[in-house]
């Protein structure tokens, strides 16, 4: 799960909530694992600055996420990102159901 926006001081902003990316900019690239942020300037020649996401910010993030995606079934259990992190699976309701277990 991945964001990616410009922030307040106008730098391009990836963020990796899981799993890993690598971010290409005009002043150089870079790779980001889950829980990190990267922050590139869009002009001038300041050097990207990696970072940690916030997991206060992070679990409200993933929280509304997975209450807008399964809204009749999501149990609220990534209101800590820490959680998040730590479940190896991920919430994924189909999983339940014969059908999907047949694809795996």
């Amino acid at each position: 799960m991945y964001q990616v926006g410009i922030n307040e001081n106008g730098n391009a902003v990836a963020t990796a909530y899981s799993g890993g990316a690598q971010v290409v900019g005009q002043g150089g690239a870079g790779r980001i694992e889950k829980g990190e942020n990267l922050a590139i300037p869009c002009q001038g020649s300041s050097p990207a600055v990696l970072s940690r996401v916030d997991a206060g910010q992070a679990g409200t993030i993933i929280d509304n996420y997975y209450r807008s995606r399964y809204p009749r079934s999501y149990d609220g259990r990534y209101r800590s990102y820490n959680t998040y992190l730590d479940d190896p699976y991920y919430y994924e309701p189909s999983r339940r159901y014969n059908s999907y277990k047949l694809c795996q």
